[in-house]
């Protein structure tokens, strides 16, 4: 039980004077603070008490934004949002603010209640994380940029601008030392109007702020240039009325660069993020700058040093004339299993080119040395398959170039390969995966058609077989052909709800609920399906042992799994041959499941699925049931989906076993563990017998947007004896109980309807009437099931079309029973 609110005038101040609160009149008069309010904006209760919130604006939000908020409290409700406010010292703060208005029963607000939560901190360091995370993308893109461009000067243009603007900078500078370190030229600015770059040199002075920040190694912040006495400025960067700024050393100080300058009009303080964001971007600049220059120095050494470096960090090989290894990198050396001194002297093609492509890869060297190829189409990428030292297959991505000597002879071939097998495999691997997505979406478009269908089918269907039964009780005994031709409609209507029902099951989600399932009907159904899907060209029989007991599956997925085996014997076949199904009780097994290896023993239903089809080879048995194999690059089908069937036949705590032979055909036995007994169900309530029981004293609210489906429950309930209403309006249905609530006993209600569907319905008058039953149907809904229907408090959940039994029984249980329902 709840503690009772405390009604103590110390109690409310104490926890007032301990929040941040403000309250204001109907004319938004400020007429109390709390001190945590007062210690929030900087002004005494004195100065607030009697003014208005705009004393308080920071004006970063517009008009609009105030007026709507205006309009929400003035109506009467509770606004919620962040403020941006201005304290009196001139700073700006962030509440998450809360404004309830007060009334009176019957009357506009009189006051209004505004309850503060600090949260500056959080928005503070929101900015904050924001610009570290902009700036950190920033040193990415010109690392990126760093690494690929050809020009210094290209990177230094780039650089200085990007940071001038980040930093919320006015003017930004780049001066490189001279060779003698006495001077700096200026490489590169930005916001300079008048500045010659390239030609603008600075003396490095002890006294400048050049010399000074040459013998730091963090950054020199300027507060405050024109009270500066650590050093001068040039006149060219006080020209710019510039007021603060930062230098900071470009390089280590036994070996600089240079330095990057920054200037601002404003004050700005420069935090230790942006500190450690300039000397980011000065390392870059100074690994940059070195890599340029040993690049340089590289390109003028001989031929063969160059094209090592050009391809560094990859497989390096170099091969001869005679076709042995001249020189192995590192790489070589891990992928192909021999440390580096053992790989010289080795023949390429005699130890790591895969015997099935050794002459043509041979052939192509010959080509390629003997300057038979083109130098421009050898430097093409090519790749083909290695072996190691453990015999394992790698797939190599080769960059090629010739060696020449002094003359101008082709003396090797030195290459740099790439290992792309992970790739490769992954790129198949998302070709695979793709191919499942599209997949499934088709398989999504087909299960949100056929929901469709069978919504408006079992519409169509609950009128026929309500009608129906309806015809068969009042007419069967008066006319003997009619009640042929009836029981005939009623024959029909019931094959078509079977067909939808299994349409339906086809493209449930995966539940993964075992159930009680006979297999014999379940198989004849498929069957009935797929007939049209197997050619005629092939032979087909079944032999279904009707006596074998119920197995524990999920009928869904069971169903998946018929289909997927069907489906690949067939493709397996290729449009002739012949196609076995039968089903079987298997008592004592003692053997080993195909897919886990387990060993199998006891009492089984067996399903067998059997072709004449291409069959698997046997050497791919072992892996038929992983994710990734398939034969459709064979041609057909045949090994598709068979992880998917290993993982609902284990699920279901079954096993596999497969029979076959390459050319001559393939058997899939699946074994299912035999279901416990169920206890008989209590029989429903029929039309006539057993109808005297039934008190009828109750009022029916019937409600189906389907005129032909109401129409046949008003008409059944009618014939029973309760007094019914029919409404094809939910609208129009939820007025009425609105207004005479207590007519009614017992709801029954469509599920997808317009406007309000049937589950919004009954949340409706359940608010109204907690103790009134419900009922709910639905042809085809995704919405709502029987779990969901439970924590709505709806007492029954039935799936159209319904049976006249079943409903009856339904409505009986829940008129007659106390407490109980239907689900």
């Amino acid at each position: 039980m709840a503690s009772p609110i405390p009604q103590n005038e110390d109690f409310y101040r104490a926890l007032l004077n301990n929040s941040i609160v403000s309250v204001t009149d109907s004319k938004g008069i400020i007429t109390y603070v709390s001190d945590g309010f007062c210690t929030l904006t900087g002004y005494s209760r004195d100065e607030l008490v009697g003014n208005n919130h705009d004393m308080l604006n920071a004006d970063t939000q517009t008009p609009e934004f105030y007026d709507f908020i205006k309009e929400t409290i003035t109506s009467g409700n509770i606004w919620k949002g962040e403020l941006n406010n201005l304290s009196k010292q001139g700073r700006h703060y962030w509440v998450d603010t809360t404004i309830i208005p007060i009334a009176k029963p019957q009357s506009s607000p009189h006051e209004y209640i505004t309850i503060y939560n600090n949260i500056t901190q959080q928005k503070d360091l929101i900015e904050t994380l924001k610009k570290r995370a902009h700036r950190q993308g920033l040193i990415a893109i010109l690392g990126q940029l760093a690494s690929n461009s050809g020009s210094i000067q290209g990177l230094l243009d780039q650089t200085i601008a990007v940071v001038t603007g980040s930093m919320d900078m006015n003017l930004g500078i780049v001066a490189e030392f001279s060779v003698d370190g006495g001077n700096t030229l200026v490489r590169a600015s930005s916001g300079l109007q008048q500045l010659m770059e390239k030609k603008t040199l600075v003396p490095a002075l002890p006294d400048n702020i050049i010399g000074f920040t040459s013998k730091h190694d963090g950054p020199v912040i300027i507060e405050n240039i024109h009270t500066e006495d650590r050093f001068s400025i040039p006149d060219f960067i006080l020209d710019q009325k510039v007021n603060t700024g930062v230098s900071m050393l470009i390089g280590d100080r036994a070996y600089p660069f240079g330095l990057l300058m920054l200037f601002s009009e404003s004050t700005q303080v420069i935090n230790l993020d942006e500190t450690y964001f300039l000397q980011s971007i000065c390392n870059m600049i100074s690994e940059s700058v070195i890599r340029h220059n040993m690049e340089t120095a590289l390109r003028k050494e001989k031929e063969l040093s160059r094209k090592y470096l050009d391809i560094a960090e990859v497989m390096i090989i170099a091969i001869d004339k005679s076709r042995n290894i001249v020189l192995a990198n590192q790489k070589a050396s891990k992928i192909l299993g021999y440390d580096q001194n053992t790989l010289l002297g080795m023949n390429w093609f005699d130890n790591f080119i895969p015997a099935e492509i050794r002459d043509e890869i041979t052939k192509l060297f010959h080509n390629i040395i003997s300057g038979i190829i083109p130098e421009e189409e050898i430097s093409r990428p090519y790749i083909n398959e290695i072996v190691t030292k453990n015999k394992s297959k790698r797939l190599i991505k080769w960059n090629n170039r010739l060696v020449y000597d002094e003359v101008g002879n082709i003396v090797s071939i030195l290459s740099a390969g790439e290992d792309i097998t992970e790739f490769d495999r992954a790129e198949k691997e998302q070709k695979k995966l793709q191919r499942e997505l599209i997949q499934a979406q088709k398989m999504e478009a087909i299960g949100m058609l056929t929901g469709g269908i069978a919504h408006d089918f079992n519409n169509i269907l609950a009128s026929i077989l309500g009608f129906s039964t309806l015809a068969i009780e009042r007419f069967a005994g008066l006319d003997e052909k009619l009640s042929e031709y009836l029981h005939e409609i009623e024959k029909s209507g019931t094959r078509a709800k079977e067909i939808i029902a299994q349409m339906q099951n086809l493209n449930q989600p995966d539940p993964g609920k075992l159930e009680p399932t006979t297999l014999p009907s379940l198989v004849k159904n498929i069957l009935k399906m797929l007939r049209s899907a197997i050619p005629t060209s092939i032979e087909f029989e079944q032999h279904l042992d009707t006596e074998v007991p119920p197995v524990q599956v999920n009928p869904t997925n069971i169903n998946q799994v018929i289909m997927n085996l069907l489906i690949n014997a067939r493709d397996s076949m290729q449009g002739k041959g012949h196609l076995t199904i039968s089903i079987s009780s298997k008592r004592d097994l003692n053997t080993s499941c195909s897919s886990c290896q387990e060993h199998i023993s006891g009492d089984y239903v067996l399903l067998s699925i059997t072709d004449t089809g291409s069959g698997i080879k046997t050497e791919d048995l072992s892996r038929i049931f992983d994710s990734a194999y398939t034969t459709k690059e064979e041609g057909n089908d045949s090994g598709s989906g068979l992880a998917n069937v290993h993982r609902i036949v284990h699920e279901s705590g079954g096993h596999i076993l497969v029979e076959s032979e390459a050319g001559k055909g393939t058997s899939f036995h699946l074994l299912f563990n035999v279901a416990r007994q169920q206890s008989a169900e209590t029989a429903p309530v029929s039309l006539k017998s057993g109808s005297e029981e039934i008190n009828t004293d109750a009022h029916i609210m019937i409600v189906d947007d389907e005129n032909s489906v109401a129409s046949f429950m008003g008409e059944l309930f009618n014939q029973v004896g309760y007094e019914v209403t029919v409404y094809t309006d939910s609208t129009e249905a939820l007025r009425s109980f609105k207004e005479q609530p207590d007519k009614f006993d017992l709801m029954i209600t469509d599920q997808t309807m317009p406007s309000i569907t049937g589950d919004a319905l009954a949340q409706e008058v359940l608010r109204i009437k907690p103790d009134l039953p419900v009922i709910l149907c639905t042809g085809y809904s995704d919405v709502i099931d029987e779990t969901k229907a439970r924590e709505l408090n709806i007492k029954g959940f039935l799936k159209k079309p319904i049976e006249t039994p079943a409903l009856l029984a339904c409505v009986y249980n829940l008129l007659n029973k106390q407490g109980g329902d239907c689900l």
